[in-house]
């Protein structure tokens, strides 16, 4: 039985984090028997001193020397103590509860130095209370990312869910389409060669072909579609692509070329060409050109096939939505397409690894770019 990744990664995250606590905790609590010691170290210097200053004061019983001694110490927030060989008090600054202090021998004396524990550990204190206040900000980091985490996923849900129904209702939307389209085309031609004939005919054409584009869209758009691999001959799959529209070319006066000399790709055959076709066939009818050509490009991530035309191009405007679905630079829909042409081709770019670009020709004209195909 397989381990749930979603809680591998929280029990995953909560042990880093108690590893890093304990770390500092370790760290912190060493850092204050560094205090204790560096303190006791000072306080032993200290006394050592202040036993040769009192060497001399305490032989002659000089008490008002001792007392100037023990306000300079206590002005460093220092007690002195100074007891006799035998054990009695001699002089006593103070400080009755805990302290840290030092005892050196002096003669018949022993003088100490005492300071007060707290103000010795004031450094770990502080220290501490930086360590949980951080440890609070962060269990409630960790909660406010583990929660933020959470909803992102509850809403990729969501989405995810709305993504697959979308595409379920335009493909059965597509395939239910087409049915009585077929019906209708079967009728407008049997009805003759009359006008309003013809015009049924047409718009039925119009009909179809945007259903086909929307069920071939939402195929495209499925994340398991089959990709076919192949090495294929740029040069033979040009060649295919100016057969299928030489006469369409040849009606409109429109020169229809293609390099000869092109190195292979990977992909499947059969998108590809679909992708090719579909911006030839909009240079032919929308670019008012003279000329259309399909080339490649070497480039260091793959090679780039080049479908380009000297037509009027397309307004600046306009360029940063030629590829969403249904958008057409042509507003007032004098040309046939169905405004679903190019998102075909952006989806066959990305399902091979790509991507498709707009370039305007120079000195006019347009260049459509897919790149990064190995």
């Amino acid at each position: 039985m397989k381990f749930p990744f979603r809680i591998a990664v929280p029990l995953l995250a909560a042990a880093a984090f108690l590893a890093v606590c304990a770390t500092f905790a370790v760290q912190l609590f060493s850092f204050r028997a560094n205090i204790e010691r560096w303190a006791r170290r000072d306080l032993s210097t200290q006394a050592e001193l202040t036993a040769e200053s009192l060497r001399e004061p305490l032989a002659t019983q000089d008490f008002r020397r001792l007392d100037e001694i023990a306000r300079r110490l206590k002005a460093k927030e220092m007690i002195l103590r100074v007891r006799s060989a035998q054990g009695g008090w001699i002089f006593h600054g103070g400080y009755k509860g805990g302290t840290i202090e030092e005892y050196v021998p002096c003669g018949e004396y022993r003088v100490g130095v005492a300071l007060r524990e707290g103000r010795v550990m004031a450094p770990f204190y502080n220290a501490l209370a930086g360590f949980v206040l951080a440890v609070l900000v962060g269990v409630l980091a960790m909660g406010l990312v583990f929660f933020t985490l959470y909803r992102q996923r509850v809403r990729i849900r969501e989405l995810a869910k709305l993504e697959r129904f979308r595409r379920d209702f335009i493909a059965d939307f597509s395939h239910e389409l087409k049915t009585p389209l077929t019906g209708i085309l079967g009728a407008a031609e049997m009805l003759g060669e009359g006008r309003l004939e013809e015009l049924i005919h047409k718009e039925a054409l119009q009909l179809n072909d945007l259903a086909s584009s929307m069920l071939d869209l939402a195929k495209l758009e499925r994340t398991d579609a089959p990709l076919r691999r192949e090495a294929i001959e740029v040069t033979a799959l040009f060649r295919e692509v100016v057969e299928r529209f030489a006469d369409e070319a040849a009606a409109k006066g429109i020169e229809l070329v293609a390099e000869i000399d092109c190195p292979c790709v990977h992909g499947d055959r059969e998108l590809l060409f679909r992708a090719l076709s579909n911006l030839v066939a909009n240079a032919l009818r929308h670019s008012g050109g003279t000329r259309v050509t399909l080339g490649c490009e070497k480039a260091k991530s793959g090679v780039r096939l080049v479908v380009a035309d000297n037509g009027v191009g397309i307004p600046a405007a306009d360029r940063a939505r030629i590829f969403e679905r249904f958008h057409r630079v042509d507003a007032a829909r004098t040309t046939p397409g169905t405004g679903l042409g190019l998102a075909i081709v952006r989806q066959i770019a990305r399902l091979h690894g790509g991507e498709v670009a707009y370039e305007p020709g120079i000195p006019r004209g347009s260049r459509f770019l897919l790149f990064d195909l190995i």
